[in-house]
C-alpha cells in the first residue's frame, strides 16, 4: 500500500456517524445500509474517482456503478482488520486457498456466487423495511438461491467452505439477472469470512442462517414453523442429525415449482411491485450520492 489508512468520516451518512478507517487508495462514495452486524459503504478506487471528475459531464451512472466496491464496516472493527486498511476487492488481498476458491468461482459462471467487486444492488436486508411480509413464493426463491450457494461453496469449491456470515446483508438482490421462475437472482458476498469446515458445519450454518432468512422476510418470530413447508420444517426443527443440503435444494425446488404453478401476471406484479419500488429507490440515492460527490451532472 502507498501510505498509511487514515480515519475519515462520511459525507452522506443519515444513519448513527461511524468514523471508518480507508486506504488513500480509495475514496468512500455512500453510506449504503446497514446490516446486521455493521455498515456497508460503496467505495470507488481514486484512480476511478480521479478520472470521472475529469468526465463529470459525460459519465453514466451505469459505468460508474459498476466500479463500485463494496466493503462493510463494523463500528467495533480493529483497526488493522483488512476491511479498514485496504477497502480492497476479494481478488487483490487473497491467501492461497481463498485464491483457488475465487478461481472456482470465477470459473463456474454462477451468478448467485459473487466477490465485493459485485455491481452495488439491494440487500435482502432492504426488504424487511416492506410494511407486509414478503410473499413465501419469493422467499421460498431466495432461500433456494442460498442453498445452491452453499452447495457450490461446500460441493465444488477447493478447498470447502462454509460462510461463516450468511446473513441478510450479504445477500444482495440481483436486478439484471432473471431466474427461470422470472424471479431476480440472489448473490452471496463477503466470501473472505469463508473457512474450509465439514458437512456438520455446512449443515448447522445453513440451517441457521435459513432460519433467520425466513423469520425476517416473513415477519414472524425466530424459530416458528411456516404453514404448508412441512419438508422445511422437519428439516429446521425435528431433524436429528445434518440433512443433505443437496435434498433440501431438491426440496426446495419441487416446492417452489409448485408454488409458481398457480402463478398469475397480476400475482407476479403484485409480488415484485414492492422489491422493484425498494430497487428503484436505492439507485434514486446512488445517483444523488454520485451527483453529491461531483461525478454526474
Amino acid at each position: 500500500m502507498s501510505s498509511e489508512p487514515k480515519e475519515i468520516q462520511p459525507k452522506h451518512s443519515s444513519k448513527e456517524d461511524v468514523a471508518i478507517v480507508t486506504n488513500d487508495a480509495y475514496e468512500p462514495i455512500l453510506l449504503a445500509g446497514s446490516g446486521s452486524i455493521g455498515i456497508v459503504y460503496f467505495s470507488l478506487s481514486r484512480q476511478d474517482h480521479d478520472a470521472a471528475v475529469k468526465t463529470k459531464a459525460t459519465n453514466t451512472f451505469e459505468d460508474l456503478r459498476s466500479k463500485l466496491v463494496t466493503v462493510k464496516v463494523c463500528p467495533d472493527m480493529h483497526l488493522d482488520s483488512v476491511e479498514l486498511k485496504t477497502l480492497q476487492t476479494l481478488k487483490e488481498n487473497v491467501d492461497e486457498d481463498t485464491e483457488k476458491m475465487f478461481a472456482s468461482l470465477v470459473a463456474s459462471g454462477h451468478p448467485w456466487i459473487a466477490t465485493k467487486a459485485i455491481v452495488p444492488s439491494v440487500s435482502l436486508i432492504s426488504l424487511t423495511d416492506l410494511e407486509h411480509p414478503v410473499a413465501k413464493e419469493l422467499v421460498l426463491h431466495f432461500l433456494l438461491e442460498m442453498t445452491k450457494a452453499c452447495i457450490f461453496m461446500h460441493e465444488v469449491c477447493e478447498p470447502r467452505f462454509v460462510h461463516r456470515d450468511l446473513h441478510l446483508g450479504n445477500m444482495l438482490i440481483d436486478a439484471s439477472y432473471q431466474t427461470e421462475c422470472g424471479f431476480p437472482g440472489l448473490v452471496v458476498i463477503d466470501f473472505d469470512q469463508s473457512e474450509p469446515v465439514n458437512i456438520v458445519n455446512a449443515w448447522s450454518e445453513w440451517r441457521v442462517d435459513s432460519c433467520v432468512m425466513v423469520s425476517y422476510l416473513l415477519k414472524k418470530p425466530y424459530g416458528k414453523e411456516v404453514d404448508g413447508w412441512h419438508d422445511i420444517n422437519h428439516a429446521w426443527f425435528d431433524g436429528t442429525g445434518p440433512v443433505s443440503l443437496r435434498s433440501l435444494r431438491d426440496t426446495l425446488q419441487d416446492m417452489l415449482t409448485e408454488a409458481m404453478a398457480s402463478m398469475t401476471p397480476d400475482k407476479m406484479r403484485s409480488i415484485l411491485d414492492p422489491v422493484k419500488a425498494v430497487i428503484a429507490k436505492k439507485e434514486d440515492d446512488l445517483r444523488q450520492a454520485f451527483r453529491e460527490a461531483g461525478l454526474m451532472d
